[in-house]
């Protein structure tokens, strides 16, 4: 059971939040704009910031399908974009503009986006160039702004509190989705053609549910982060244990190698640093493996259609690079992706029609390269080498009978590298072409380091 009781009234109210805006997008569609204008003002006015991030997060995640456009608009407008210049204009009123460290070195990153307008103005910009420019420069903006809002560590235990309990919802609708046959939104009167379950399965087809594969990845690593420490005031073991294995689960089902690769990854990496905890949680994951298909049988066909489809990696790694014919992000995105690059390939193609054109999100490599040609992936990886280098300097500095803090140290570094697996496997992690939920994910991890490493 969760210790964390005075946090209770916020779920309840994140909860009421949640079920009142998928009422006004799917049945009040008419006032949705009004609805989420009141949002902004309450958001605006509140001192829960840690409250409103994680909803904006749920909302830009798209779970299972709920509030793609035309909902979550204003005035044709993302919601999000609303929100992040709310923030802006929160911080800035406050007075709160100054740099946080860890940002400044990423800054590179910053920097280069800029030249990178220069460069597609030079390539040509058309309407969804701009638009593409828009969204990356308030993306950084976000970045920035987060930090600002979540400024000490009770609201970064509170935040992933809600990160938790969104997690347990939207593993909920997911096995829903399997067990009844039934897409959530059929009930809302939303696009039915998403996927279909009873259809799929029967013709033995895989099927790609994504209930917030962001939330799910920091569920997973802020448990397992909690399991790491001896002492956690918190939450249960248990309790913890479940967010992982739900976590797990939640993108297992979905059958994604490359997440399923970078999940596996922090799990194996786990297990070297708290064996007894890791014993555990394989106990844990297989019962709930046999409890759910004893209680959902369809469920089986599901895990043993993606068990098919994860073998096919034994064929990449025996030196079939196609994955037996199933990976055509390898034989038919990346040369389209490469071989316009190779007309840019010092600093790319910037935010540029030609870019918009050819971007493609599912080879992360090959799309950076396009971004920002071979000059923008050394600043990235630079950055990365810098920021790891500061973790290797405080892990170093730590005196040896700090065990934990060690693990922690570790343990972050890990979840960096298994970005690196699912930005080169599954999709783009790393870009210039910033989206607000990515924004997100970078501040969240800022945040971890800020109030978990730093501390």
């Amino acid at each position: 059971m969760n210790k964390m009781s005075y946090n209770i009234k916020e779920r309840i109210i994140f909860t009421a939040i949640l079920v009142l805006t998928v009422l006004v997008s799917y049945f009040l569609p008419s006032f949705e704009e009004l609805y989420f204008v009141v949002i902004i003002v309450l958001f605006f006015f509140s001192k829960i910031d840690h409250f409103w991030v994680v909803y904006f997060f749920f909302i830009m995640q798209f779970p299972g399908g709920l509030f793609l456009p035309p909902h979550g608009l204003i005035r044709g407008i993302s919601i999000s974009h609303y929100f992040i210049i709310a923030t802006l204009i929160k911080i800035f009123i406050k007075n709160e503009i100054y740099s946080e460290n860890v940002i400044k070195v990423f800054s590179p990153v910053a920097l280069y986006s800029f030249v990178l307008i220069l460069i597609g103005v030079y390539n040509g910009i058309d309407g969804d160039a701009t638009r593409l420019i828009q969204t990356s420069i308030l993306s950084l903006v976000f970045i920035y702004t987060v930090q600002k809002m979540i400024s000490n560590k009770i609201m970064f235990d509170k935040l992933i509190d809600l990160i938790f309990l969104s997690m347990i919802y939207l593993f909920i609708m997911q096995i829903h989705d399997y067990v009844s046959h039934t897409n959530t939104l059929n009930y809302l009167g939303g696009a039915s053609d998403i996927y279909n379950v009873k259809t799929d399965l029967s013709k033995g087809q895989i099927i790609r549910i994504f209930y917030g594969p962001l939330i799910s990845f920091f569920a997973l690593i802020f448990s397992l982060n909690y399991l790491l420490k001896s002492r956690n005031e918190n939450y249960s073991n248990n309790f913890l244990l479940i967010i992982v294995i739900i976590s797990y689960l939640n993108i297992f089902l979905t059958a994604t190698r490359g997440y399923v690769l970078q999940y596996t990854f922090i799990i194996l990496l786990f297990s070297f640093m708290t064996k007894k905890r890791f014993i555990s949680l394989i106990i844990s994951l297989i019962a709930t493996y046999y409890i759910l298909i004893e209680i959902f049988p369809i469920l089986n066909i599901q895990i043993g259609l993606v068990v098919e489809r994860l073998m096919t990696l034994s064929d990449f790694f025996a030196g079939d690079k196609t994955a037996g014919g199933t990976l055509i992000r390898i034989t038919e995105r990346a040369p389209r992706v490469w071989a316009k690059f190779l007309e840019y390939p010092v600093m790319g193609v910037g935010y540029s029609k030609i870019g918009v054109l050819y971007n493609d999100d599912h080879v992360g490599n090959y799309t950076l390269l396009l971004q920002g040609g071979i000059l923008g992936l050394l600043v990235y990886i630079t950055c990365l080498l810098t920021f790891i280098n500061l973790l290797y300097k405080k892990f170093k500095n730590l005196p040896n009978n700090m065990i934990e803090r060690k693990h922690q140290i570790i343990f972050f570094i890990a979840i960096i590298i298994s970005l690196i697996i699912a930005h080169s496997t599954s999709s783009t992690i790393f870009t210039y072409y910033f989206e607000p939920h990515l924004a997100v994910q970078f501040s969240l991890l800022f945040l971890f380091y800020k109030f978990e490493i730093l501390r």
